[in-house]
């Protein structure tokens, strides 16, 4: 075999190795109108959606391993098109459906291995589902839930609510204008501004919110909890991080077992808890519920405004081991001087704090830090 040869055998030989690799492809038109559907069930494939200003829905097929290939359906019932592909003797691992849609349109689509990428434009209510791979979701006007059992969610700023579940991957959003139901069992959740509620879980991370709206709920079982503010209540939790929260206004409940709390700007009543570390908190104790901050190891500082009125019970827990040393920690206020109960227990302190004449119960509770009642400046 002379050289032309072999450099023609080497190029035939190519390209069929790139026809078998890559599979056959399918392309198929549907003139629609506006609020129509897309519906997608497959089995295995890559998903990619955008919008457009044509009023016609686009499907593009490629890499279907030729055995599958009468295994792939599209199909148009009115508005709504549908593409299915159910591959019983191939694999199509190469599988790839890029669709382009009208701007204002639904989209319903499952896939059991690929990943889904959502662009804009897009407005419509979107649902998405896959057991395999990342959801990439682009600027949506629209009500969004997606579900995935094995990668990450990205998302951007999308007008309306969000509904976002992963086993396993973070998540990430910019702005939603709605509400926010954000889970996932490893990894973190990190959202912008929220316009409704938020409830964000994970079971291994971190979560970082911006500004919320309404009522907040976020709780992790391995990390830190950071929100820069809730125009409602909040309620938060992590088994081992710190948390920090900008403001609220309504009853706020935080809880760790191995962190610090900060809490600003705190309009109604807190029920703090941390069984390792630091509690700050600025309150302007307003409304009829109590409030109650405990750390087991740490010191307390609590914020209040200089014509807050407030009935404060304040206790270091006492050292047996001290004998008749003098506390070692011990309880100030910048409104007055503080007074020691008589008859507590060795090595304990406990003082009531009237402030200002007196009004809503608080109750402060440490057994190895100090104690601090200060004048907030604003």
């Amino acid at each position: 075999m002379n050289k032309k040869q072999q450099i023609l055998a080497v190029a035939l030989s190519v390209a069929l190795a790139w026809s078998i690799g890559v599979g056959k492809d399918k392309t198929q038109r549907f003139p629609v109108g506006k609020d129509g559907s897309l519906i997608m069930e497959l089995d295995v494939g890559e998903i990619r959606i955008s919008g457009w200003d044509k009023n016609e829905v686009l499907v593009k097929a490629t890499g279907i391993d030729e055995d599958d290939f009468e295994y792939l359906t599209m199909s148009q019932s009115g508005q709504a098109v549908t593409v299915e592909f159910e591959p019983r003797n191939g694999h199509s691992d190469r599988a790839r459906f890029t669709v382009n849609v009208p701007a204002f349109f639904d989209v319903d689509v499952t896939t059991a291995g690929g990943q889904i990428t959502i662009d804009a434009p897009l407005n419509g209510s979107i649902s998405g589902t896959t057991a395999g791979g990342e959801i990439r979701i682009g600027d949506i006007g629209g009500e969004i839930t997606m579900v995935t059992a094995g990668g990450e969610i990205e998302a951007g700023k999308i007008t309306g609510d969000i509904d976002l579940t992963t086993a396993g991957g973070n998540v990430k959003t910019d702005n939603v204008s709605g509400s926010a139901e954000i889970s996932t069992a490893g990894g973190n959740i990190t959202t912008g501004d929220v316009g409704g509620a938020l409830r964000a879980r994970t079971a291994g991370g971190n979560i970082t919110a911006g500004k919320v709206s309404k009522k907040l709920t976020a709780s992790t079982a391995g990390g830190d909890i950071s929100i820069v503010g809730t125009g409602s209540t909040a309620s938060l939790s992590t088994a081992g991080g710190n948390i920090i929260l900008g403001g609220a206004k309504g009853r706020v409940d935080a809880r760790t077992a191995g962190g610090n709390l900060s809490l600003k700007n705190i309009v109604g009543s807190v029920s703090g808890k941390t069984a390792g570390g630091d509690i700050k908190v600025d309150l302007n104790p307003v409304g009829a519920g109590s409030s109650s901050l405990i750390t087991a190891a740490g010191d307390i500082t609590l914020f209040l405004p200089p014509d807050a009125k407030a009935t404060i019970s304040a206790r270091i827990k006492g050292d047996d081991n001290r004998g008749n040393d003098p506390p070692e920690y011990e309880i100030r206020s910048d409104f007055g001087p503080v007074t020691y109960e008589t008859g507590t227990k060795r090595g304990e302190l406990r003082a009531t704090l009237t402030i200002n004449g007196g009004g809503t119960p608080i109750h402060l509770e440490t057994s190895m830090g100090d104690i601090e009642v200060k004048k907030a400046t604003r």
